[in-house]
């Protein structure tokens, strides 16, 4: 991986922090568990990923709650090129194996981000879409995004523990 597409992840990832905070805060002020959020701090592989790709955590106790036990994992993802999406993955033999695109831009309000969720709870036939978005390319508008990432607050500083 080139130099440059190194510091783009780094500063996307530090600059998506807030972001994903804010997007947790909401998620628990409306009674969903969300422990937190990571963002590898490796680039993905994947260009299609783009610069970050973050994973809010939500506990399996509580998606079993709405789900049944057959669900075996589901996680809410963002990107920096494709925005939010939700995996689900089931036991074998169950119908809704997934990523579920929520297909409200790069950076909806977390607002928005509970409706996804919420939706999914009730139905996930009804949220999103199976066919994702991309709003950019990798590399592409890195600065823009920064900019738009900042009303979100600033980035942790390098280094944080």
């Amino acid at each position: 991986m080139a130099s440059n597409e190194t510091a783009d992840h780094v500063m996307v990832a530090a600059a998506a922090e807030p972001y994903m905070a804010a997007v947790v805060a909401q998620l628990v002020k409306d009674g969903v568990p969300a422990t937190g959020y990571s963002i590898p701090p490796d680039p993905s592989p994947d260009n299609f990923d783009g610069e970050a790709d973050a994973c809010i955590e939500i506990p399996f106790a509580f998606t079993t709650r709405h789900y049944g036990p057959d669900l075996e994992e589901l996680c809410l993802w963002w990107n920096s090129v494709s925005g939010w999406r939700i995996h689900t993955q089931y036991n074998p033999n169950r119908p809704g194996d997934g990523r579920q695109w929520m297909g409200a831009g790069l950076l909806p309000p977390s607002a928005r981000v509970l409706g996804f969720l919420d939706t999914m709870m009730v139905d996930h036939t009804m949220a999103g879409s199976p066919e994702r978005p991309f709003y950019r390319r990798q590399g592409e508008n890195v600065t823009a995004l920064l900019e738009r990432l900042q009303v979100y607050g600033q980035p942790a500083s390098p280094g944080r523990p």
